[in-house]
């Protein structure tokens, strides 16, 4: 059999596999005497649909790296020229359908864990999860990546010998991590909906909870750190000097993480105060929803389109997915978000009801509550914007995005009130706080917090002042304006990153203290620290950092910039300055800067230069057929980065690399010399409007300009150019247009016998002064390098405030995870544990026994479950 063969049966076979599981657990349910036989029979179909669903992606991935230009799939994703292993195997995921298949393998695996673990609630779960297979099975059909490419495209003459290749912008090992950490998140976000919609059918609304908690931390954590991973990709890639631009794309993966999050907290209060009970189950079904429609919204075509401005809406946005498939889509989007919220209003007068605000605003309760809502408004925020080119595409409107102002805008509130609120909460009790001790706690921490915004005021101030001594005097005067500035946005700013720094400082003294007693209890504090920590990265890296723009020119010295010295050492790749772009697609071609930083033009003890090489890359990729009609190639540009413990050296082209003929600027009766070459320009010639040139004469250094025989003489010119009726042509500005004339030089000639060619490129009027550009042997013309140079703060905080959040959300899974085995073994629901000293509750108390909505003892019938269910 082919590896299409094997892929397209294997999934075949998990789709009708998927459907025997849902089968079997329904009966499973409806028949309590074969319990324990249908329970076997779709343990075993479940196994079959994942081995199926990884065996068919072990197909793709074979097709993909063995290069199996039969199928139009390894056509489109991967090429000869694609040598990198990992990147060959990364092609697996990079087009619609093995993206498909990448969330159907990691939703498989998942299944299998959420299916050993949720024992008494096994058969009610896992027919609702196991649909999301079901129907990523019957897209996989649909949209198959197994076609072969000569029934894609029947009126070609036969199989090609080479594919597309991976798009430049992918080959990055990120390629390798991101999307399979991406897409493990959004796998993960279908076990809280399964929970969720478990819990409505059958009224538990308590015991459904400790059990979903442990995977609503997981997918915040991966989703987040997804999102890392992408911003770091971007970051490192892209040549913007930035990790978030708002992109429709970017926020599809954000406003699941955002609903999720939510969820967390919600559960947390609903473990410790038994409130939030409605708002759990409908955070549990939205997550996973809005996932599906980020999924629609990047895989529709409706964000491949451009906006008036002629700007892709999203550079990350896949084509249409194709009629057929794209029905499934919508139908899939319809199912599970009409479907959950169905389940969600039917039992929304059944679901208990208790305050969540505890007995003061001031008290753990009341943050937490708050905290929900701000990411729900959040949510809404981004969710909204968005879809917005969803929505004008269906009122046949010009599509448009908001700009990142928008997002910037109607964030900042938002996170200045998330931020005073994590930096409040170490300090708040359960229920009720006393507003004295917590004064008297909040004290140190605020102080500090006062002395940081001062030394942040200063510190920014010195920075912008030591910046503009050494390059432009005119920052500081930009600097001190927008200071002064209307709404005082600079000193918001401060209090933003005042505020981040005392949310870190308030959660890092808790943390400390807990994590010494109870290292696992430490995992939300350690995750609040990341959240302040990142607050101040992004308050530093996007307020405060500068950017200008250079041109380095070959032989005409360094330039300076923020203290920096770069000078140009030349060229790595195959480009020359006789042959500028390599039409081969060369990914190699860098530019090689050496760095001397301030005061690094010392040489230390050991004899060492403090100055280093950066090395921006830039190449031209094969031009798509598109690209190459219009004759506008895409240039790729990747930049070069110098870190430091404080900020980063960012460097990258703002253009594509040039070349620039050496020239000389002369009077006439002038002798100088040119490289190899003697210049002597004898004088100028003028006819008004209608002629200027310059006489000139080149020989070899070794003779004297008397010897005529080594003299090659030149009259390179500028001529006024004529309309058809003799009338004068003349531009916008009413001067006359001027077009260059060079005069070869059939005399010198190169290797390949090419003439030299002389250029005047300007004359003035008066002096003669003549400038005289030069294409001639053993005088190669001068790279000139437009540069983006960037000073990035306090960048390396963004880093570590994401993996720190990370890394405390996975020590509270872990903590939670525990918790819930223990609930699965004893039958109890755990009672209120404070994390710490601050709670209420100072002794531990007795077991709460499950409610008659809790977990039973046995799964109910469905018959009887509907019955009771429609009870008044």
């Amino acid at each position: 059999m082919t590896p299409g063969t094997i892929g397209s049966t294997a999934v075949f076979v998990g789709l009708v596999a998927s459907i025997l599981v849902i089968i079997a657990y329904v009966l499973a349910l409806w028949r309590p005497s074969g319990e324990a036989l249908w329970r076997s029979i779709a343990r075993a179909c479940y196994a079959l649909t994942s081995v199926s669903v990884l065996t068919a992606f072990g197909a793709l991935a074979y097709i993909v790296y063995h290069r199996l230009y039969q199928y139009d799939y390894a056509v489109q994703h991967t090429g000869n020229d694609l040598h990198n292993h990992w990147f060959r195997l990364a092609a697996t995921w990079s087009g619609q359908e093995g993206s498909f298949l990448l969330w159907a393998c990691w939703t498989a695996l998942i299944g299998c864990v959420v299916m050993l673990r949720a024992r008494r609630y096994e058969a009610r779960v896992m027919p609702i999860y196991t649909s999301v297979i079901a129907f990523l099975c019957a897209i996989l059909i649909k949209q198959s990546p197994y076609t072969l490419f000569l029934k894609a495209h029947p009126g070609l003459p036969g199989v090609p010998s080479d594919g597309f290749g991976l798009t430049p912008s992918l080959q990055n090992y990120w390629m390798t991590l991101h999307p399979p950490t991406i897409f493990f998140g959004f796998a993960s976000l279908a076990v809280p909906f399964s929970y969720a919609a478990a819990a409505l059918i059958w009224r538990d609304y308590e015991g459904w909870a400790p059990r979903v908690f442990p995977y609503a931390l997981l997918s915040s954590a991966v989703l987040g750190l997804g999102l890392f991973m992408g911003g770091y990709w971007a970051y490192e890639t892209l040549g913007w000097h930035g990790f978030w631009a708002w992109d429709p794309v970017e926020n599809a993966s954000f406003f699941p993480w955002l609903a999720v999050t939510a969820l967390a907290h919600g559960l947390l209060a609903q473990r410790t105060r038994r409130t939030m009970v409605r708002t759990n189950l409908f955070f549990g079904l939205l997550a996973f929803w809005l996932f599906l429609v980020g999924t629609f919204l990047t895989r529709s075509g409706a964000l491949a389109s451009k906006m008036p401005n002629g700007q892709l809406l999203s550079v990350h946005a896949f084509d249409n997915i194709g009629k057929s498939g794209l029905v499934l889509m919508v139908t899939m989007l319809l199912f599970y978000g009409i479907g959950g919220l169905a389940l969600w209003l039917w039992r929304l007068r059944t679901m208990p009801k208790r305050p969540s605000m505890g007995d003061s605003l001031l008290s753990r309760d009341f943050a937490l509550m708050l905290s929900v809502l701000l990411m729900g408004i959040a949510c809404a925020i981004v969710t909204l914007g968005s879809t917005t080119p969803l929505f004008l595409s269906w009122l046949h409107r010009p599509p448009s995005a908001p700009a990142p102002v928008f997002y910037n805008k109607a964030m900042f509130p938002i996170v200045l009130i998330t931020a005073f609120v994590i930096a409040c909460v170490p300090w708040l009790a359960w229920r009720r706080t006393d507003p004295e001790k917590f004064k008297q706690k909040l004290l140190i921490p605020w102080l500090i917090m006062i002395a940081f915004g001062f030394g942040l005021f200063f510190w920014v101030l010195s920075s912008q002042r030591a910046i503009a001594a050494v390059s432009d005097p005119q920052v500081l005067k930009d600097t001190l304006h927008q200071w002064m500035g209307p709404g005082g946005q600079r000193v918001l700013v401060i209090s933003m990153a005042s505020l981040g720094f005392l949310a870190a400082l308030s959660n890092a003294m808790l943390a400390y203290r807990v994590f010494r007693k109870k290292p696992l209890s430490a995992g939300a504090w350690i995750a609040h620290v990341g959240v302040g920590v990142l607050i101040i990265g992004v308050i530093l890296s996007n307020t405060f950092e500068r950017t200008a723009l250079v041109t380095l020119k070959e032989g005409q010295g360094p330039v300076k910039v923020f203290g920096y010295t770069i000078s140009f050492e030349g060229m790595t790749g195959k480009p020359l300055p006789e042959r500028p772009l390599d039409p081969e697609y060369d990914p190699e071609n860098r530019v090689m800067l050496r760095i001397t930083p301030p005061g690094g033009d010392r040489i230390d003890a050991s004899g060492n230069s403090q100055t280093f090489l950066m090395e921006p890359r830039w190449f031209v990729p094969r031009p798509s057929v598109e690209e190459e009609a219009q004759g506008n190639p895409d240039t790729m540009i990747w930049p070069s980065i110098k870190k430091y413990v404080g900020h980063d050296l960012y460097i990258a082209l703002a253009s594509q690399p040039g070349v620039e003929l050496p020239y000389v600027t002369m009077r006439p009766r002038s002798v100088t010399q040119l490289g190899p070459y003697r210049i002597y320009y004898y004088k100028a010639v003028t006819r008004p409007l209608q002629y200027m040139g310059a006489i000139i004469g080149i020989t070899d250094p070794e003779q004297p300009f008397n010897t005529p025989d080594h003299i090659v003489a030149a009259e390179p010119g500028i001529e006024f150019v004529h309309g058809p009726d003799g009338s004068l042509m003349r531009t916008p500005q009413g001067m006359p247009m001027l077009v260059k004339t060079g005069e070869a030089l059939p005399q010198i000639t190169d290797s390949q016998g090419r003439p030299g060619v002389a250029i005047l490129d300007s004359l003035k009027v008066g002096s003669d002064e003549a400038r005289i550009a030069f294409s001639l042997p053993d005088l190669p013309a001068m790279w000139t390098i437009p540069l983006s140079v960037t000073y990035k703060p306090g960048i390396n905080l963004v880093w570590t405030g994401v993996l720190l959040a990370v890394a405390g959300i996975l020590l509270a899974m872990v903590r939670r995870a525990r918790e819930a085995q223990e609930v699965e073994e004893t039958g109890f629901l755990l009672p209120a544990d404070p994390d710490d000293e601050e709670g209420i509750d100072r002794e531990k108390p007795a077991r709460t026994p499950p409610t008659q909505q809790g977990k039973p003892s046995r799964p109910e019938p469905v018959r009887a479950a509907i019955r009771r269910a429609s009870r008044p």
